[in-house]
């Protein structure tokens, strides 16, 4: 709410990270695809960004933070760090105290602010229909998806790596729900047990994680079962760390493809559905947008996981198509 408020007196853009989504009227909602896909924020750059916590998850975000030269004022009570070493000004404060402390009484030109938000709804339309040319499953459209069909009051737990990035980049940001993670980004352990701690308050949770993450805890899944807390696993299978298929050494001459297969995409060959059943918990393989959309509409009365397989190659094409769609959306 206190975002909003100074958002609104300053007539300026809104973007956050899932862990703390901001909804209302100045909300640009794709800011990690403006930033890693455009040279929009280069062309209409701010006079000041306003930041509030950790650096984003978004590396394309922080990325232009580092390089864009802009004044930057950090406001962070928890960890007084700029890893970036961009911030012109920082603050030790609570962020919320802080906004509500600082409400600014001027009267803002929109014209900035209209012209971030038509260029996020450009993207948006972009990137819609280039994932409605993408065969499913792909990550980018089981992320976006499943940010979108979590029920009211429901709670997204969601796993390091591509999964929380993916949930950043393609999610609609809500707030009618909340959204977990083992912030960090890149720490996979004890991923399904913390989802599983947070069902333990009642509240339905669905969880998002690969399959690395999910066999590093995956004699959790035993316990789900026998617990029977209202978890949704979904488990994106592409045979390994799929993250590693985005670094240079996945093309590189330098590095062959075993040797990457052997250090990097650790391929495993297992099916989480088998190792979820012999465990007591139910599971089903989902190779269908329409199967997906129907099971993640259900709502959660008992534990269960659900499998969906991807390629790690074409993931990574799937990704650079979104971004080139974008890109030529919003330089028209």
């Amino acid at each position: 709410a206190a975002v909003n408020v100074v958002a609104e007196a300053l007539g300026a853009p809104v973007m956050s990270d899932p862990q703390c989504w901001v909804t209302g009227p100045n909300t640009v909602a794709n800011g990690d695809l403006l930033a890693g896909s455009t040279d929009a924020l280069d062309v209409a750059p701010p006079e000041v960004v306003l930041r509030l916590g950790p650096i984003p998850t978004s590396k394309a975000l922080w990325t232009w933070l580092e390089r864009s030269g802009v004044e930057q004022i950090l406001v962070d009570s928890s960890r007084l760090t700029d890893p970036l070493l961009s911030a012109t000004t920082v603050v030790d404060a609570d962020p919320g105290a802080f906004l509500r402390a600082n409400v600014p009484d001027v009267a803002s030109d929109r014209a900035f602010l209209d012209s971030w938000l038509g260029l996020d709804e450009a993207v948006d339309i972009a990137a819609t229909r280039a994932m409605a040319e993408l065969p499913f499953p792909n990550e980018p459209e089981i992320a976006r998806t499943l940010a979108s069909c979590a029920r009211t009051g429901s709670a997204l737990y969601v796993g390091s790596s591509m999964p929380i990035r993916d949930i950043g980049t393609f999610g609609e940001p809500r707030s009618d729900i909340t959204v977990l993670a083992n912030r960090g980004v890149n720490g996979i352990d004890g991923t399904i047990s913390s989802a599983l701690g947070a069902a333990l308050s009642g509240t339905p949770v669905t969880l998002l994680l690969g399959d690395i993450a999910a066999l590093h805890d995956a004699t959790a899944l035993s316990e789900v079962a026998r617990i029977g807390a209202p978890v949704r696993v979904v488990v994106i299978n592409n045979d390994g760390g799929g993250i590693f298929s985005f670094l240079p050494q996945a093309t590189s001459d330098a590095v062959d493809p075993e040797t990457f297969e052997r250090h990097w995409g650790t391929a495993h060959g297992l099916s989480l559905v088998s190792i979820a059943e012999s465990m007591g918990l139910d599971a089903t393989r989902i190779d269908t947008f329409d199967d997906y959309v129907k099971k993640l509409s259900t709502p959660i009365d008992t534990p269960h996981l659900v499998e969906l397989s991807t390629n790690r190659n074409e993931n990574v094409k799937h990704h650079m198509a979104i971004r080139s769609a974008v890109r030529s959306g919003a330089d028209r």
